[in-house]
C-alpha cells in the first residue's frame, strides 16, 4: 500500500510540535499573573511609602502636641513658680524653653530612635544650631501660613521621618525675647527685639519607621503568599477542567475525526475495488452473452448448437440479473432503505421455485441437486424476496464451488423447539479452512486461492444473505472441511417480527 508523504514547509524550516493546550494556557496565564503581580508591587511599595509616612506623621503630631502642651503649662505657671509663699518674686531658672527641653531630652535618652529637640535661626546655645534639614525647615517655617514642615530621610542609616512645628512668639515671650533689642532678660541672654508673631524656632521631631516598613512589607509577602497559593489552586483547577471539559473532548473530536478520515479512505478503497470488481465480473457474462449471440446470428450452427446456444445466454444472462440484484439490495441494506415486506408464505413453493433456478446451473457443470421439505414446516411469516435472495444465493455459490460430478442438497425443515425455520445447503465442494469460514461473509470475499480461482462473481452473495438473515431476526452459520465440502445454515423465526405471535419478539 502506497503512504501519502507529508506536505514539506513551505519556507523549508522544519516541523516544530505545538505545545499541549493545557500548557501554552498555564503560560499565558502566569505571564499575565506576573504582570499583574509586577504592577500589584509597584502599587504595593508607593502606598506602602504612603502608609508609613501617613502613620509616622500622626506619630510625629502627637509627640508635637505633647510637647508644646508642656511648654504652653511652664508658660502659664511662671508666675507660681517664681513667686514664694510671701509672695515676693525670685526666679527660678525654669521656664518654657528649659522645661520642654528637658522633657525632650529625656524623652530622646528613653525612646530607641526617637528624637526631640529645638532649633532656632540665631541660637542662644550652640546645641540649638540646626542641622540642614532643620535650615530647610525654618526657611520654610518662616511665613506665618505655614505650621509644619516633614521629610522622609536616613539618619545613621536607619529610616526616619523628619518633622518640624513653628514655634511662634506669644505676648509672653516678649519679656525674654522681645525689645529693646541688646538689653540682658532675666534668663541672662540678650533680648532679639522680636515681635508677636514671629519664628521664634521649631520644635524637631524624629519618628523612626523601620518597624512600620517592616510591618507593611510583611502584610504585603503575606498577600503576595496567598496570591501566589489563589495562582497555584487556580491553574489546578483550571487544568483540569480543560482536560475534562477542553482537550479530552478534542482528543475525541480529534480520534473521531481521525477514524472518520479512516473509514472514509476505507470507503473510498471499497468503492475503487467495487468498480473494478464489477466492471470486471459484469463483463465476463456480458461478453459471454455477446459471443453466444454473434455465433447464433452467423446462421451456420446446427439447431442443437443454437439450442446450446440459448441455454448458455440465458445462463450468463440469470447470471448478470443476480449479481446486479446483489448490487441494488446491497445499496440498499446500506442505506436502511431496504423494507420487509410481512407476508404468509408457503415453503413449498419456494423451494419449487428455486429447484427451477439452481437445476439448471447444477446440470450446466455436471452436479446433482436435490431439494426437500419437511412436512411439517408450517405456513411461515416472513419476507418472502428476502428468503429468496438468501437461498438463491446459498445455492449459487454452493453449485459454483462444486465440481462436475459432485451434488447439492437443499433441505428445509423446523428446528425442534417449533419456534425456527432451518435451511440448509450442503455441497460437495472444496471445503472452506476454519480461518475463512467468517471471512467470506465480508465483501469480495472468496476464501482460499482455489476458491478464488473456480468462479467469477460480485463477491457481494454471502454478505448480503448474511446482512438479509440478521434483518428477519436470524443468522447464517457454516461448517466446512477442506477438500469434502460446506454447509451453510440459515435458521430464521417462523413467524418474524411482523407477526403478533413472534416467539422472538
Amino acid at each position: 500500500m502506497k503512504t501519502r508523504a507529508p506536505h514539506p514547509h513551505t519556507d523549508g524550516s522544519p516541523h516544530v510540535a505545538r505545545r499541549p493546550l493545557p500548557r501554552r494556557f498555564n503560560e499565558l496565564v502566569v505571564a499575565v499573573v506576573a504582570i499583574i503581580m509586577v504592577i500589584y508591587l509597584g502599587w504595593s511599595v508607593f502606598e506602602q511609602n504612603q502608609a508609613v509616612e501617613d502613620k509616622a506623621l500622626a506619630e510625629a503630631r502627637a509627640l508635637n502636641r505633647n510637647i508644646l502642651a508642656v511648654w504652653d503649662y511652664i508658660d502659664e505657671a511662671q508666675d507660681k513658680i517664681n513667686h514664694n509663699a510671701d509672695g515676693s518674686y525670685d526666679f527660678k531658672g525654669v521656664y518654657c524653653a528649659t522645661a520642654a527641653k528637658s522633657v525632650a531630652k529625656r524623652f530622646t535618652a528613653l525612646s530607641e530612635g526617637y528624637a526631640i529637640r529645638y532649633a532656632r535661626t540665631n541660637p542662644r546655645a550652640a546645641e540649638d544650631a540646626p542641622d540642614a534639614f532643620e535650615q530647610r525647615a525654618l526657611a520654610s517655617l518662616a511665613s506665618p501660613t505655614q505650621s509644619e514642615y516633614y521629610e522622609m530621610a536616613e539618619v545613621n542609616r536607619v529610616p526616619v521621618l523628619r518633622f518640624a512645628s513653628r514655634l511662634t512668639i506669644e505676648g509672653s515671650c516678649l519679656k525674654c525675647h522681645g525689645g529693646p533689642r541688646g538689653q540682658i532678660d532675666q534668663t541672662g541672654f540678650f533680648k532679639e527685639g522680636m515681635r508677636e508673631g514671629d519664628l521664634a524656632g521649631i520644635a524637631s521631631i524624629s519618628i523612626p519607621v523601620g518597624d512600620y516598613r517592616n510591618e507593611a512589607w510583611l502584610r504585603t509577602l503575606t498577600t503576595l503568599g496567598l496570591f501566589m497559593l489563589l495562582l497555584i489552586i487556580m491553574l489546578f483547577v483550571v487544568q483540569r477542567g480543560l482536560r475534562r471539559w477542553v482537550t479530552a473532548p478534542l482528543a475525541d473530536a480529534n480520534e473521531k475525526l481521525a477514524q472518520a478520515n479512516r473509514e472514509l479512505e476505507e470507503a473510498s478503497a471499497l468503492r475503487e475495488d467495487f468498480v473494478a470488481t464489477i466492471s470486471h465480473e459484469l463483463r465476463t457474462p456480458l461478453s459471454s452473452i455477446i459471443a453466444f449471440t454473434d455465433l447464433w446470428a452467423d446462421g451456420k450452427t446446427t439447431q442443437a448448437t443454437q439450442r446450446q446456444l440459448v441455454e448458455q445466454v440465458g445462463q450468463n444472462s440469470k447470471a448478470l440479473l443476480r449479481m446486479v440484484s446483489n448490487m441494488i439490495d446491497t445499496a440498499r441494506v446500506d442505506a436502511g432503505k431496504y423494507t420487509l415486506n410481512w407476508e404468509e408464505i408457503d415453503l413449498v413453493d419456494e423451494v419449487v421455485e428455486l429447484r427451477a433456478m439452481a437445476e439448471p446451473l447444477a446440470a450446466s457443470k455436471g452436479v446433482s441437486f436435490s431439494a426437500s421439505i419437511d412436512p411439517a414446516v408450517p405456513i411461515v411469516i416472513s419476507d418472502w424476496g428476502a428468503i429468496h435472495t438468501i437461498l438463491s444465493n446459498l445455492l449459487a455459490n454452493a453449485i459454483s464451488f462444486t465440481d462436475a460430478g459432485g451434488s447439492v442438497r437443499l433441505s428445509l425443515s423446523a428446528d425442534p423447539g417449533g419456534a425456527r425455520l432451518v435451511a440448509s445447503v450442503t455441497d460437495t465442494g472444496c471445503g472452506i479452512a476454519a480461518e475463512d469460514r467468517e471471512r467470506i461473509f465480508e465483501r469480495f470475499e472468496r476464501a482460499g486461492t482455489e476458491r478464488r480461482a473456480r468462479t467469477v462473481g460480485s463477491g457481494l452473495g454471502l454478505g448480503l444473505a448474511r446482512s438479509l438473515a440478521r434483518m428477519l431476526g436470524g443468522d447464517i452459520t457454516v461448517e466446512s472441511e477442506l477438500g469434502t465440502g460446506s454447509t451453510f445454515m440459515l435458521t430464521v423465526p417462523l413467524r418474524g417480527k411482523g407477526s403478533d405471535e413472534n416467539p422472538d419478539s
